[in-house]
């Protein structure tokens, strides 16, 4: 497996865990399941200084408020991506 695929499947990984964290019920926390299986619902950019995770809205607008607090709190760690000098963006699409 290349390099790139290893550091989206840890990121959808992380994401998933973070999401649940964040769910107000069950049901939130197995749509986030669900939304980390959907391969088109996230584009990974990489520059030279930096690992840009943009999510696509959810299917309601209390989801996609919950997910941009999250890319919010994460944005605000500045968390470098490990073995690497990227620091990790999250966005959501269109926003």
């Amino acid at each position: 497996m290349s390099q790139a695929y290893d550091q989206s499947a840890a990121i959808r990984s992380k994401s998933t865990r973070a999401i649940r964290s964040h769910a107000q019920n069950p049901c939130d926390a197995n749509f986030a399941e669900s939304t980390r299986r959907k391969k088109s619902v996230t584009d990974i950019e990489v520059t030279d200084r930096e690992l840009r995770v943009t999510l696509a809205p959810m299917s309601s607008a209390h989801r996609t408020r919950a997910i941009t607090a999250l890319c919010d709190e994460l944005n605000r760690t500045e968390t470098i991506f490990p073995g690497s000098r990227l620091r990790l963006t999250y966005a959501i699409r269109g926003s």
